[in-house]
């Protein structure tokens, strides 16, 4: 139960990137990064959202986050373990107003549903072992962007994922543009 209302708010989260404020910009991202943890390694990902949806609020962030990390493969003489994730889930932030400086800096939280996959083999033979499990996720961070024209910004991305049993500090460098 509680597995699908995470969805179900991370489903209202993006989806509310398209309903609010018509004249705001969609910010479309493409990511690939490190995670500190088994699980993550490395990953690749997308967000988009848009600032200003809520009139009165501006500096205000609403989006939407996939990633998919490749985790890490452990083989022994017997055995072959594997284990990796992927991520879907909200992204609301802030804009934090900068004067004076050559980038833009956002405080955001993804929130919403990480799926842990692992699969054990054993060099004896036999049937591999596989289990997946789907988590609620949590993850804190800030986006530091680059403005280079045109719309297109590139920057560094920084957070501490919170997920049972694989919790990590992921780095991320982005490439964006708006529309």
């Amino acid at each position: 139960m509680t597995k699908k209302i995470i969805l179900l708010l991370a489903i209202l989260a993006v989806s509310g990137v398209f309903t609010f404020e018509a004249n705001a910009q969609i910010k479309a991202e493409a990511m690939a990064g490190y995670g500190f943890d088994d699980a993550f390694r490395l990953g690749f990902g997308v967000r988009a959202g848009k600032d200003g949806l809520i009139e009165s609020q501006k500096d205000l962030y609403i989006g939407g986050v996939f990633a998919y990390h490749l985790g890490k493969t452990v083989e022994t003489q017997f055995s072959k373990t594997t284990v990796n994730l992927w991520y879907l889930g909200g992204d609301i932030g802030y804009n934090v107003k900068l004067e004076g400086q050559s980038f833009n800096l956002r405080t955001s939280s993804y929130i919403g549903i990480a799926n842990i996959s692992s699969k054990f083999e054993s060099t004896g033979g036999g049937e591999p072992a596989s289990a997946s499990s789907s988590e609620f996720m949590i993850a804190p961070g800030a986006t530091a962007f680059f403005p280079f024209g045109d719309g297109l910004t590139f920057g560094a991305d920084a957070r501490f994922f919170i997920v049972s049993g694989a919790n990590s500090f992921v780095l991320n460098a982005t490439i964006g543009k708006s529309f």
